[in-house]
């Protein structure tokens, strides 16, 4: 809950109650909900669930763009929800090859998103994605940019 008291991204250590500000730029995001209900539970006792450590990501206090950020992307998690639930997994490499720089499972899932380098790219493969998923719930957003 705390993660909502600051305005502004933020960058989440532990489980997810250690909170650092990070400075980003604004960026274009596809956010696809495949109606697909996960329990957090079944995943964290899963056994496909490895988590290793993230990338080093501990300067995201300095302003980075997109293409940074995208490369930084980590979720343990995601590993054991693509192998209970492999559709997961298509969305991601779907959003990959209409023109994301990273795709990532959002928490325990089963939203999925991807950055996108501009708008326009944003939205031709929000156009993409709802015509080869017709049935999932697809949203393009723009991060919020706040002062440090």
């Amino acid at each position: 809950c705390s993660f909502f008291l600051n305005l502004g991204a933020q960058f989440a250590e532990g489980r997810g109650e250690m909170l650092k500000r990070a400075s980003v730029v604004e960026m274009n995001i596809l956010l696809v909900y495949p109606n697909i209900p996960i329990s957090t539970k079944e995943i964290y006792s899963s056994e496909k669930l490895i988590l290793t450590e993230p990338p080093n990501i501990h300067n995201m206090h300095i302003q980075l763009g997109a293409a940074q950020i995208s490369e930084l992307m980590f979720n343990g998690l995601e590993s054991a929800v693509i192998a209970l639930y492999p559709e997961i997994g298509v969305v991601k490499q779907a959003l990959i090859e209409a023109g994301a720089m990273a795709a990532i499972l959002s928490g325990s899932g089963s939203s999925v998103f991807g950055v996108f380098s501009g708008e326009e790219k944003a939205s031709k493969a929000q156009r993409e994605i709802r015509s080869r998923f017709s049935s999932y719930n697809v949203w393009m957003l723009k991060t919020p940019v706040t002062g440090s």
